[in-house]
């Protein structure tokens, strides 16, 4: 892991806009981290006490059912956000996130971005609200594939509650 410096943090589309003092404020809190394909970056039901923003390969959201194989939600990758779910109690990762080939993502520590965040209300709400962002997305990208899904049910068996 490597500790990432404001003025990188300052490229990123995450922190457009963001004074230079804010983003010294950030920085302690992001290391640059390599992940190989197969690794999970974080699993489900586990703390979330991390938050990672892709910079390159992918990424697969799973959801876990036990005696299932694992569902892919959706892939993502560089520029996407995963591990959102750590700004609402009980703070738990709701998904596995793995990687799907070689990924390199900058992790930050969640309990250092809340207590920035904590002290610069402004901060807060300008993160608060980018991360709202990516939430609404993925509302909607799990909208269309439901549709999809339901706008083929011959691929639905719902005996077993999944595709054939």
């Amino acid at each position: 892991m490597t500790q990432v410096a404001a003025p990188e943090l300052a490229e990123l589309e995450l922190f457009r806009g963001v004074t230079a003092e804010r983003l010294e404020t950030v920085a302690p809190c992001a290391w640059r981290e390599r992940h190989e394909a197969g690794r999970l970056l974080l699993r489900q039901g586990d703390e979330a006490a991390s938050l990672h923003l892709l910079c390159s390969g992918s990424v697969s959201l799973e959801l876990v059912v036990p005696g299932r194989a694992p569902l892919v939600l959706e892939t993502l990758g560089p520029g996407e956000l995963v591990g959102a779910s750590w700004l609402l109690p009980p703070a738990r990762v709701h998904f596995d996130v793995r990687a799907r080939e070689a990924v390199e993502s900058l992790r930050f520590d969640t309990g250092c971005l809340q207590r920035a965040m904590e002290a610069d209300p402004g901060l807060g709400y300008l993160f608060c609200r980018r991360f709202m962002a990516v939430v609404v997305r993925r509302l909607q990208a799990a909208r269309v594939q439901l549709m999809d899904l339901y706008g083929h049910p011959e691929l639905f068996d719902p005996q077993r509650g999944r595709g054939r």
